[in-house]
């Protein structure tokens, strides 16, 4: 069968039909343009085209089919283990870099670093600084650490529960924590663990912004957040009254970043 009448007949729509084929089969969307009304599938590869088309389907994400995301220009190795970076994240690297200028040698910690997207992208854009990462699963942080060689970055990795091991003074903490109850992560394919607070939506937000407090020390604070959690905005203004308290809106107009600065 050819690629284009595959394309065809299938009941997916066409440019994920087209995505899977360059995918499984590893062909580039260059080549794939070019010669799809030729590319004629033998019956292994109908097999295992097939059988991707169906995972997808079945609601498995692309990226989980093959084991790799893109995020802020960079392609990182992902699987089950770990949250799928989401565009909507970047708004955290705007802002970090804002903060950053033209300043060298800050400690700039995540926590809850899961692939290592956001981190590893920081690092790569502005490499003068010192970079640290946290995450409570060990699945997770030997994702990030092969990502972080992947893209040859320096990122020092601990095994911590929010900042319980972080013995590091930090001048900027990044983090997207699990802010989700568990209707809104019903129909996500990504672990529950990487998107369901426990508790109540804002608790692992709440008690990293408090562990911060307790630290006496001027710390740039920027946290992705739900869209309907603004009020975590006058628990911040609480725990750090003479700081600037601001929520970034993404792209489709929804609250999506708490910062605190100085």
């Amino acid at each position: 069968m050819k690629a284009s009448e595959f394309t065809k007949q299938s009941t997916v729509e066409k440019n994920k039909t087209e995505e899977i084929i360059q995918r499984t089969l590893k062909i580039s969307p260059e080549r794939f343009f070019i010669e799809k009304e030729n590319l004629i599938f033998s019956n292994s590869k109908l097999r295992r085209v097939q059988k991707n088309i169906d995972r997808y389907k079945s609601g498995e994400p692309i990226e989980y089919i093959f084991f790799q995301a893109s995020f802020n220009g960079n392609i990182f190795f992902i699987n089950k283990n770990v949250l799928i970076p989401r565009p909507e994240t970047e708004l955290i690297l705007q802002k970090t870099f804002k903060i950053i200028g033209k300043k060298k040698n800050l400690k700039i910690l995540e926590i809850g670093t899961g692939s290592g997207a956001l981190i590893i992208s920081l690092a790569k854009r502005a490499p003068y600084q010192n970079y640290f990462a946290t995450d409570i699963s060990k699945k997770a942080l030997k994702i990030a650490q092969k990502n972080s060689l992947r893209h040859n970055t320096k990122i020092n990795f601990i095994v911590s529960n929010l900042l319980e091991s972080v013995n590091i003074l930090p001048d900027i903490i990044i983090a997207n924590l699990p802010y989700l109850n568990k209707s809104e992560a019903r129909n996500l394919a990504d672990p529950k663990r990487a998107l369901v607070s426990p508790g109540y939506p804002t608790y692992l937000i709440e008690k990293l912004l408090m562990q911060i407090s307790k630290m006496n020390r001027s710390i740039y604070i920027i946290l992705e957040i739900g869209y309907n959690q603004q009020n975590l905005k006058k628990y911040c203004k609480k725990l750090f009254p003479k700081s600037q308290i601001s929520i970034m809106k993404d792209p489709s107009g929804y609250n999506r970043v708490l910062a605190v600065t100085n």
